[in-house]
């Protein structure tokens, strides 16, 4: 979750948020107090924000809800905090998208459509960042190195000295869900018909030897484009004078004891089960049908997929 640091620590922000909400402003630890957040910095071209008149609309948080990746890869965080299976329970492979942990995540994420850009239904993660580096949202959850490359670099963002980054929310009442974020990025492997495997995976040991990746991050332009995927890289004192920002990142985001990261499961079907439950929500968002109906007919779907596969009976 990356926000705007001067906006939470305006004084008078903080006066008005208190006066309205019956607490103090500050960086949401639970989506209750995220949509709260949301819905108090939603302001109106002429409203005041910070002390400033605004010249255009300015939104409380923004998702990237082109259907059906897109759309999918920024919800899927909310649905795992809910206590939700993803798509289906990994056990018995039973699909379990209409169940009330899920139905609970789809009904408050449709709850923030009020909060976001007008055009958030057709905004691609790219489209949808900028928008935050650009100045017009006042936080947002997205993949760190999405952010990192476009909100912090001072080439592509207005705000870029104004942001910073912290957790996730958590649901309040949750248990092991805390802090739910989808653990995401790339891969090496080697190909199975190489000449010279050995030669090969020499290659990979080098590229990801420590001084290697010190060096590339550390060129022109590749600190806010890449993220070493080494921890020793991250805590170098040269890695934090070159981006600041990098201190102490492996504390607060890679602690496997306060936050329930996950990744996509493996199952070949589960790319078809994104297509049909995207679907599903995306019609929520627009208003076409409401979160309960819309995913018990994504469910029936999804059983059908699934009994086609031999999955289920």
């Amino acid at each position: 979750m990356h926000y705007r640091k001067d906006l939470f620590d305006h004084p008078e922000e903080k006066e008005n948020f208190l006066t309205k909400y019956g607490y103090e402003l500050k960086v949401p630890e639970t989506y209750d107090q995220f949509r709260d957040v949301a819905e108090f910095f939603t302001r109106k071209a002429g409203e005041k924000l910070a002390g400033k008149t605004l010249t255009a609309d300015f939104y409380g948080t923004s998702h990237s809800n082109k259907p059906t990746a897109f759309l999918w890869y920024d919800f899927v965080n909310y649905l795992m905090a809910f206590g939700a299976d993803n798509i289906y329970d990994p056990e018995t492979l039973k699909p379990t998208f209409n169940s009330p942990e899920a139905i609970a995540a789809g009904k408050y994420y449709v709850s923030l459509v009020p909060f976001l850009p007008p055009g958030h239904m057709t905004m691609s993660s790219g489209e949808s960042t900028a928008m935050f580096a650009e100045g017009s949202v006042a936080m947002i959850i997205e993949y760190f190195q999405r952010v990192i490359d476009m909100g912090f670099n001072p080439e592509k963002s207005k705000v870029f000295d104004k942001i910073d980054f912290g957790l996730c929310p958590s649901v309040q009442g949750i248990e092991g869900r805390e802090h739910a974020a989808h653990f995401g990025g790339n891969c090496i492997s080697l190909y199975g018909l190489s000449a010279n495997k050995e030669a090969a995976y020499k290659t990979i040991e080098l590229a990801f030897s420590a001084p290697i990746i010190k060096k590339v991050f550390l060129e022109k332009y590749t600190p806010y484009g890449w993220i070493p995927p080494r921890p020793s890289v991250l805590e170098d004192p040269e890695s934090i004078a070159a981006v600041p920002l990098m201190k102490n990142i492996t504390k607060r985001l890679l602690d496997p004891e306060n936050v329930y990261y996950f990744e996509m499961p493996t199952l070949p079907e589960y790319y078809a089960s994104i297509d049909i439950c995207g679907a599903a929500l995306s019609s929520a968002l627009a208003g076409e049908t409401d979160v309960e109906t819309a995913f018990n007919k994504a469910q029936e779907e999804l059983e059908e997929l699934f009994y086609q596969a031999g999955y289920i009976q």
